[in-house]
């Protein structure tokens, strides 16, 4: 994988399928190679952490609202349900039945995040 030949949009469906399929490793070793994780990838990997019960949930979960604040700037509001809703992903244990609305609304968020990074249709 380092100096991989293939192309930043190829690596990118990569990283994709293997969050798709669950797979927290193989994602996090080929987003390596992306020059930019984009903001929606980054919330996809964090959750694929988070569902799994991840040790390295909490620090992902960290740098995602890091890169969040800096990027998109959402209101205090906004900010505190996207740490409310990560909470929840984080104790997937605890409690089994809001992990299923928190997911659905970070995953949400993914979607609108995805449709910010690549500019309106045209």
């Amino acid at each position: 994988m380092p100096g991989s030949p293939y192309p930043q949009s190829e690596i990118g469906k990569i990283v994709d399928r293997s969050v798709a399929e669950g797979d927290a490793d193989r994602a996090l070793r080929w987003a390596q190679e992306l020059k930019q994780v984009d903001l929606h990838r980054a919330l996809a990997l964090t959750l694929v952490l988070g569902r799994q019960d991840d040790a390295r949930y909490p620090r992902a979960a960290s740098r995602f609202l890091q890169r969040l604040i800096a990027e998109v700037e959402p209101s205090l509001l906004n900010l505190k349900k996207i740490v409310d809703a990560l909470d929840v992903v984080g104790r997937v244990r605890m409690m089994p039945d809001l992990t299923e609305e928190a997911e659905a609304a970070l995953e949400d968020l993914g979607r609108q995040l995805r449709e910010r990074e690549e500019g309106p249709p045209g």
